[in-house]
């Protein structure tokens, strides 16, 4: 329900949900947490999305990966790249969402450098499996600043995976 809000930006009904959320105390469950944090992220409330993840009391992934979003859906992404990293040394392990998360926000923000060393990670240091959606985005990416030859290497490294 909290996602049909965001999409369609209806703030009133969203902020009345999450009053019964805080009411019948579920605010401790993960993917609650997730959709309202994502929910004030969608209608552009960042000060509530702050509030929101601040009160989680045990933040988990899905929390970081909804607050990452939500800095990304608000072009503010220099802070979603900044809060990936703090993820990280906060001890999780991000996941394919995570990474589809991140690479949104590189791509949106043409930010190749930071999408290639993102890859990277990925790769070698958490094994995650990359998927055409990921290698699409950084082929995106690269190509829309001019770094054809790297795009291209890199389709064909997706095409022999």
């Amino acid at each position: 329900m909290l996602s049909i809000c965001g999409e369609i930006k209806a703030l009133k009904l969203g902020k009345e949900i999450h009053g019964q959320v805080l009411k019948k105390d579920l605010g401790s469950i993960p993917f609650v947490c997730s959709e309202i944090v994502r929910f004030y992220g969608s209608c552009g409330d960042m000060g509530k999305v702050v509030m929101a993840f601040g009160m989680i009391p045990v933040k988990g992934l899905m929390t970081w990966t909804a607050i990452i979003e939500s800095y990304g859906c608000n072009s503010r992404y220099g802070e979603a790249v900044d809060l990936f990293y703090e993820m990280i040394r906060c001890g999780f392990l991000p996941n394919q969402f995570t990474f589809n998360a991140i690479l949104r926000v590189c791509e949106q923000a043409g930010f190749a450098e930071e999408a290639c060393k993102v890859l990277d990670l990925m790769i070698k240091r958490y094994k995650v499996e990359v998927t055409e959606e990921h290698y699409s985005s950084i082929i995106r990416l690269l190509t829309s600043c001019g770094r054809t030859d790297e795009a291209e290497n890199l389709r064909r490294l997706m095409s022999c995976s």
